[in-house]
């Protein structure tokens, strides 16, 4: 399996070159470049979220932390006008719950390797994203050009890791990692597991249809 620093080499090269590339057939103009470079690089880190000591996984739920943190002041401030200890007990209880609660239950429900080193998770966090920004207000070509440069960052991270089983480091010459194929899997093991995807699928593309056409 590949690292931190591997990864997002490789989430870097691949922002670019899409970001270059866009330009060049005149499918986005440059100011898009950076943004399409930054979204990349995230999704290139998106598959190690099941990695309960990864830096991902760390930073997700600290941003998200951050972010409705902020959120929830805000509205206590701006639309409830509630007292500073309320403020600050709501902002601080949501901080924690993100970062202890939250991420302590995701951690209990993912395995390392599991069904988000896929290519089902691919599918999935683009559906989910896309949908996401949709709802924030996002044109359509907005949504689905974000949406696919964090699954093509998210893609490259399981191509990567899949490419680095093949190689064997540990001396013996020929002989591909048991991990070999766990990065590119089509589904789970588990029947329920694969039956909660297909149902989960159908949902978001339902979502999705419904933000497109409504």
């Amino acid at each position: 399996m590949a690292g931190y620093k591997a990864h997002l080499a490789t989430g870097m090269a691949l922002g670019l070159s899409a970001g270059i590339g866009l330009v060049l057939f005149a499918v986005i103009s440059l100011t898009y470049l950076p943004l399409i470079f930054v979204a990349v690089i995230i999704g290139s880190f998106l598959p190690d979220l099941d990695s309960d000591t990864g830096i991902p996984v760390k930073l997700l739920f600290f941003v998200l932390g951050i972010i409705l943190a902020a959120s929830v002041g805000y509205y206590l401030y701006d639309e409830v006008e509630a007292s500073v200890y309320a403020i600050v007990v709501g902002v601080w209880g949501t901080f924690g719950s993100i970062n202890f609660a939250l991420k302590y239950l995701f951690k209990r429900l993912t395995t390392h390797r599991g069904i988000m080193h896929s290519l089902v998770g691919v599918i999935v966090a683009i559906l989910i994203l896309n949908s996401a920004f949709l709802a924030m207000g996002l044109q359509i070509f907005d949504s689905l050009l974000f949406s696919g440069a964090i699954g093509i960052g998210y893609l490259g991270h399981l191509v990567l890791d899949e490419t680095i089983s093949i190689v064997n480091l540990s001396g013996i010459p020929f002989i591909p990692k048991k991990s070999l194929g766990t990065a590119l899997k089509l589904s789970s093991s588990s029947l329920r597991m694969n039956i909660a995807l297909l149902v989960i699928i159908l949902v978001l593309l339902y979502l999705n249809g419904i933000l497109i056409t409504g």
